[in-house]
């Protein structure tokens, strides 16, 4: 059985601070912190002209605009 995520409000950031582009949203895989298990997403800049952009390959991307976890049940 896969692990469920817990229902519960998550912040979201839609748009980048900076260019106000929308976000590509992108796993980073499970993460467990002090015996909780997260989901973690990150969000990067999709704008080739904004200084938070990711590049064109987001498994070499540095700028991570917001990350998001998602805690599993």
């Amino acid at each position: 059985m896969l692990p469920q995520i817990a229902k519960k409000e998550v912040r979201r950031m839609d748009k980048c601070p900076k260019c106000g582009n929308d976000l590509r949203l992108e796993s980073g895989g499970v993460v467990v912190e002090g015996g909780d298990a997260f989901l973690l997403q990150r969000q990067y800049c999709a704008n080739p002209q904004c200084e938070n952009y990711a590049g064109k390959k987001i498994s070499e991307a540095s700028n991570v605009v917001d990350e998001i976890r998602h805690k599993l049940t």
